[in-house]
């Protein structure tokens, strides 16, 4: 499957919001070429291999969920996960280690999120 074809399987209310994330991780990060993956859509592959398992990841990933959306980050600097340490900057958002969870788009700090996802140039695992 192709984004375009994950994007265009999405119903209902959330149809938008998930074109207006996607477009705007395409913006904060031309660099990394969206995939999908499982339920998910990334950008920026990467390989990774822990001590129980080994595979393709992304550095920044979407999810369109019934209950939320979701933008994904796996990236890291020498304080840790990103996320969470922008997690009082997002707005009306759930933090947890790579995972930004919300409602509906407008609940997300969307400059800080860019700052966020521009930030992201090392990998958590890999």
């Amino acid at each position: 499957m192709t984004p375009e074809k994950y994007l265009a399987a999405i119903k209902g209310p959330r149809k938008e919001e998930a074109r207006e994330i996607y477009d705007f991780i395409r913006k904060a990060r031309p660099d990394l070429e969206p995939f999908v993956i499982g339920n998910y859509i990334g950008f920026g592959k990467f390989h990774y291999k822990g001590q129980t398992c080994e595979g393709e990841w992304f550095m920044v990933g979407m999810a369109c969920n019934k209950a939320s959306l979701g933008v994904y980050c796996c990236g890291v600097n020498d304080k840790g996960m990103l996320p969470e340490q922008y997690a009082s900057q997002l707005g009306k958002v759930s933090v947890g280690k790579s995972c930004i969870r919300f409602k509906k788009w407008d609940d997300v700090n969307q400059p800080v999120l860019r700052k966020l996802l521009k930030e992201s140039k090392k990998f958590a695992f890999g």
